[in-house]
């Protein structure tokens, strides 16, 4: 998975839907959810997006890796 900031609606649902959280798809696609601002979201607006804490963390930890894998590719762009 790379170029997450090019995904579009539909893949962050997708991703959604392989880290088990596919509850918050209405709410990704009613907010426009698309791979930019799913790079953007701040906690805040998670707590937002999800109710329960327990999804808050799952979600943060996998947009973690998410952001890791996009530093280090844009990294290895340009070393």
């Amino acid at each position: 998975i790379t170029m997450v900031d090019k995904w579009s609606v539909d893949d962050t649902c997708h991703w959604l839907q392989n880290i088990n959280l596919i509850d918050a798809k209405e709410a990704f696609r009613e907010q426009q959810i698309d791979g930019e601002t799913l790079l953007g979201l701040t906690e805040r607006m998670v707590e937002k997006l999800f109710p329960v804490m327990k999804h808050q963390v799952t979600f943060m930890k996998e947009l973690n890796k998410l952001r890791d894998m996009e530093t280090t590719a844009s990294d290895n762009l340009y070393s």
